[in-house]
């Protein structure tokens, strides 16, 4: 289908074949939200032609006008009784896939339309949790401000809140956190904002890790691999060890063994992490912990060559 009216005339002369399907299943009307043919679409609409109807991946055409980012195509089809509020396969509505494209126009637009800001897809994201996930700031503050639920998780346990740590994003966490974003949520892994926050290693990450310690985050909580927020922050960048800090200022302990019996002071010396370790040290870490297997931090230590005479010094001067 060219896009011209002759041609949309040429069809609605054989109405059988207004509706008629590629292989792919989609009719002229998806092909029409696709190539932005504004003539066209507006032709077929006044002849009720397939707004509901479904591709193979369950796509209608307002999906199909939102991925492309044609905010026209889509104030036709919703004037026309488009479903704002259709599933894919995938259980993605349209509000998601305009939100995965970054169309502030069209979320606007298809909010003001009753467009449902917490609906999940089939593994649990809502729109929200999309726009955190992609640092898009602004969408999320939007669909917060319609009513999106702040603590919705993922199938895989994770939140907005998760998201946002993720992205580094220090501002939208406070957004979340004003909100009332639970900071103890942990996801089907056990590992909790902060755990993330903690285990990254730019300077972002360790603002927001901050933030949420200010904000009442506990800092012992453990991943199903035993590990606590100070396990990931001991193997974090040798230059900042704010995070590690008040951590243990705040009680976490700088003992604390995981599941394979590693300590803090084992993942700070296995990576090599000096000045981490020497915090560690001298709170009050034990040098000679083993793991499961037996090893010390020294022993790991060693497993590194160009760590291995720095570390010795370090740990046997305890």
């Amino acid at each position: 289908m060219s896009g011209r009216t002759e041609a949309v005339a040429a069809l609605l002369a054989h109405p059988a074949d207004i509706e008629a399907a590629t292989s792919g299943r989609r009719i002229p009307l998806h092909n029409a939200a696709r190539f932005c043919q504004a003539d066209a679409n507006t032709e077929l609409q006044a002849h009720s032609a397939g707004l509901h109807a479904l591709d193979m991946a369950g796509w209608t055409p307002l999906h199909v006008a939102a991925h492309e980012r044609h905010e026209d195509i889509v104030a036709t089809l919703l004037a026309h009784g488009a479903s704002v509020n259709a599933t894919t396969k995938r259980g993605q509505t349209p509000l998601y896939v305009s939100t995965a494209k970054n169309h502030d126009g069209i979320v606007r637009l298809l909010l003001a339309h009753g467009a449902d800001p917490d609906a999940q897809t089939s593994n649990g994201e809502t729109p929200l949790y999309c726009a955190a996930s992609d640092g898009l700031r602004d969408l999320a503050v939007h669909f917060l401000a319609h009513g999106a639920s702040v603590d919705f998780a993922t199938s895989a346990g994770r939140t907005p809140l998760h998201a946002a740590a993720h992205k580094n994003d220090l501002e939208l966490v406070r957004v979340l956190l004003a909100e009332g974003a639970d900071v103890d949520t942990a996801d089907v892994d056990g590992t909790t904002a902060l755990h993330i926050a903690s285990s990254k290693r730019s300077k972002g990450s360790s603002q927001v890790a901050l933030e949420l310690l200010a904000q009442g985050a506990p800092v012992q909580p453990r991943t199903h691999s035993g590990k606590t927020p100070l396990h990931k922050a001991a193997s974090r960048s040798r230059r900042n060890t704010r995070v590690l800090q008040e951590l243990l200022a705040q009680g976490s302990d700088v003992n604390s063994a995981d599941n394979a019996g590693r300590t803090p002071l084992h993942y700070a010396a296995s990576r090599g992490r000096e000045e981490i370790a020497m915090e560690l040290l001298e709170l009050g870490a034990d040098a000679n912990a083993a793991d499961c297997n037996g090893a010390t931090p020294l022993d790991l230590a060693l497993q590194d060559d160009s760590e291995a005479l720095l570390f010795t010094e370090l740990l046997l001067s305890v």
